[in-house]
């Protein structure tokens, strides 16, 4: 979880400084994050 914070902290702040590699590393966990983020809506009962 932490990595994505840093990731978040880098996209939203220091954009200039993320690398490609990040980027990618990134997106490939984009599925996780999907999963991750219906699993706490369903939860705390939130829907967006």
């Amino acid at each position: 979880m932490s990595r994505l914070v840093t990731y978040r902290n880098l996209l939203s702040h220091e954009y200039q400084q993320i690398t490609r590699e990040q980027v990618f590393e990134l997106t490939r966990k984009a599925g996780t994050i999907k999963k991750f983020a219906v699993l706490v809506q369903e939860k705390t009962g939130e829907r967006s």
